[in-house]
């Protein structure tokens, strides 16, 4: 009696085998269809990251060439302004010449060209008679050009190197008015 049950469990151990082999196998292949599944989302996500990226690198190219053609024009202005200063500068030499141009600056309302032509006769001859009245005519340019704040540096400058002057009076009154206004 025990070679039949013997033999019965040896003749149903390989079906038994079988049967979890089965199950083992479905489950191999569930596993390699959710993992392929997965792989097919990663695979999409990184095609859009990629796609973004270089659309992103695109718009950084173009913002990158629009920075060099604004870079470059700066640059062309500058050269320009330079070689125009460097120009004014060489016209007028004589203490004369840059004075007068400096006035007819003022005279004529261009007041930030004044400020500029003042500075240099300031600079180039600052032990003149007239730099006081060019330090004045600089503030003055300034309150024209409603910076009245910037006109105080050029207004108590004046009457620091010059107290005594008739300019610093007027610089006197002139900041008494900004202070007020403030």
């Amino acid at each position: 009696m025990k070679q039949p049950i013997a033999l019965t469990l040896l003749l149903l151990l390989p079906v038994y085998i079988g049967c979890n082999y089965n199950q083992q196998i479905r489950e191999l292949y569930t596993d390699q269809a959710r993992l392929r599944a997965e792989i097919n989302r990663t695979d999409s996500k990184i095609q859009k990251l990629e796609q973004k990226t270089q659309e992103d690198i695109t718009q950084i190219n173009q913002n990158l060439e629009q920075i060099n053609r604004n870079l470059k024009e700066i640059r062309e202005k500058l050269y320009e302004l330079e070689k125009s200063i460097t120009s004014q500068q060489g016209y007028s030499s004589s203490p004369d010449e840059l004075y007068s141009q400096a006035k007819t600056y003022y005279a004529n309302g261009e007041f930030r060209k004044a400020i500029l032509a003042f500075q240099r006769f300031i600079d180039m001859y600052p032990d003149d008679r007239r730099v006081p009245e060019s330090y004045l005519k600089q503030g003055l340019s300034l309150i024209k050009l409603r910076r009245n704040k910037d006109a105080v540096f050029f207004f108590r400058t004046l009457m620091e190197k010059f107290p005594e002057s008739e300019e610093a009076k007027i610089a006197r009154e002139k900041l008494k008015e900004i202070e007020k206004e403030s």
